[in-house]
């Protein structure tokens, strides 16, 4: 996603987007016509899995994170 909005840029080296939060980089992401505004959420849901893992190996994904994720 960085790559990406990075390419939209005329002079990406002003923003470490690295130290922008990642919702922030989703709405960045949308404004800039890279995503659709209806994927912000689904993005939302993915990285909140992935941080559940991150903080936690021993995270189990459960039928209702799936259900959500699809909904």
């Amino acid at each position: 996603l960085i790559t990406l909005v990075k390419e939209k840029f005329v002079e990406p080296d002003v923003i470490d987007l690295a130290q922008v939060r990642f919702e922030t980089l989703l709405r960045l992401s949308v404004a800039l016509g890279l995503l659709e505004r209806p994927q912000i959420q689904v993005y939302l849901k993915l990285n909140k899995i992935r941080n559940a893992f991150a903080h936690n190996l021993e995270t189990v994904i459960t039928k209702q994170a799936v259900i959500d994720l699809v909904n």
